[in-house]
């Protein structure tokens, strides 16, 4: 066949199976599918179904098996449930795969996923959350939904880091409902790792409702995964947590070297929140020493409804709870460590790592403002903050080459934000020796 129409037959299939924003339900699922715990040669599938009906899933690596009929089955073998994990192994590195899941006689469209790669090379990840449902009437189809949607159109993220309180009542099965709706196109096509919030434990650890948390998520309080070169680390910081036998096991997990080492917990440490000025100093205490000395790259929070970026001892603090909670104050001036404040807003923090040379932006990309207790969404996203730490085996920060690289990169027209002004123009540069 010429390869011509090989390639426009394969583009066609894309477009018919694999619609880039489709509502993510589909016929047979109540949730998902959604895509948890990848590796560089695992993921699971999961999803829920209202009859109690298990199926299989059906993957490949290219689209044109689902055509010929060439692809794998992986059948579901455990328990009946209402929540499904299926444990796909034996996968290539750095592969996409396409997958859609079998329930009865029904068939949901395509889903894709890739598996994470080996070496360290460059990758996209996103930060963000506090999602749950304000308590103003809105719900998470009008607040979270959009900056779930701007999430989809990001070009290949590898994994969404989401820094908890998914819902606002872990009781209320219709929130549950729309937070996958809301979040459906993002979370079957990329992997989902989240961080469990103060919301994830009402009434109390113990309840069955976080467990109904951890067996929707299969993922425990603190845990760590690896992309390419980049290590995460998650902990656990709500009451009731074990602070300190997590302390040593954060030890013990960033005392490996890795090109890429960040943190990601609820509770922030530094904030200038008018509820909780100045962070939670019992966690700040116990676990940022660690941060320091393994040369963590940033650590990420949620918990306040507004993005926050701190600097202690050269580490950046991104506080990103702006994915539909409602809005927090924070006060101004802020605490010492406050470098940038953005108050009534909804976006994520994107983060793309580069090998050559090693280098990390992290991008504060809004997608609307709270105006008047209303969501106004913008016309297109807007880069509010930028930081870029490049990493050069020695040296020190240096601000002013940061101001005059964010404006060589904005006049290259590669920066996707806008600002009229310097004092407009928030985020800065350092160099960072190892």
């Amino acid at each position: 066949m010429n390869n011509y129409i090989r390639l426009f037959i394969v583009a066609v299939l894309v477009l018919l199976l694999v619609p880039a924003h489709a509502p993510a339900e589909v016929s047979g699922l109540a949730w998902g599918p959604y895509i948890t715990g990848t590796t560089t040669d695992a993921t699971t599938v999961n999803w829920k179904t209202d009859v109690g009906t298990a199926g299989s899933v059906e993957y490949a690596p290219d689209v044109e098996s689902f055509s010929d009929g060439s692809f794998e089955t992986a059948p579901y073998t455990g328990n009946d449930t209402a929540i499904y994990h299926l444990f796909l192994e034996g996968l290539e590195p750095d592969t996409r795969y396409y997958y859609r899941v079998r329930t009865g006689d029904q068939t949901s469209r395509l889903y894709k996923f890739d598996t994470f790669p080996l070496n360290n090379e460059p990758i996209t990840f996103i930060v963000y959350g506090d999602t749950q449902e304000p308590q103003d009437g809105q719900t998470q189809l009008e607040r979270h939904k959009p900056v779930a949607d701007a999430i989809a159109r990001e070009e290949d993220p590898r994994f969404v880091l989401h820094t908890g309180d998914l819902v606002n009542d872990p009781a209320d099965m219709q929130e549950w409902d729309r937070f996958f709706m809301s979040a459906g196109d993002v979370i079957s096509n990329t992997t989902m790792y989240p961080v469990a919030g103060n919301h994830e434990y009402q009434p109390e650890k113990d309840s069955p409702y976080y467990r109904y948390y951890l067996d929707v998520f299969q993922a425990e309080g603190n845990y760590s995964f690896d992309c390419g070169g980049v290590h995460v680390t998650v902990l656990d910081s709500n009451p009731g947590a074990d602070f300190y036998s997590q302390e040593d096991w954060l030890e013990r997990d960033l005392s490996q070297q890795h090109p890429w080492s960040f943190v990601a917990f609820h509770h922030p440490v530094y904030t200038s929140s008018e509820k909780n000025f100045g962070g939670w100093s019992d966690l700040r205490d116990l676990w940022a020493p660690h941060f320091g000395d393994a040369s963590v790259d940033a650590v990420f929070s949620g918990h306040v409804h507004a993005y926050e970026r701190c600097e202690a001892d050269g580490i950046p603090y991104i506080i990103a709870g702006t994915g539909g909670g409602g809005s927090y104050p924070l006060r101004k001036p802020g605490i010492p460590e406050s470098q940038v404040q953005i108050e009534d807003t909804l976006g994520y923090v994107r983060v793309q790592v580069e090998t050559e040379p090693a280098t990390c932006i992290f991008d504060y990309v809004q997608v609307g403002r709270i105006v008047d207790g209303e969501f106004v969404i913008c016309e297109h996203p807007l880069v509010m903050d930028r930081v870029v730490i490049r990493k050069t085996g020695e040296g020190s920060p240096d601000l002013r080459s940061g101001w005059e690289a964010l404006f060589r990169t904005r006049d290259r027209g590669a920066f996707p934000g806008y600002y009229t002004t310097i004092s407009d123009l928030a985020g800065y540069f350092w160099e960072r020796g190892r």
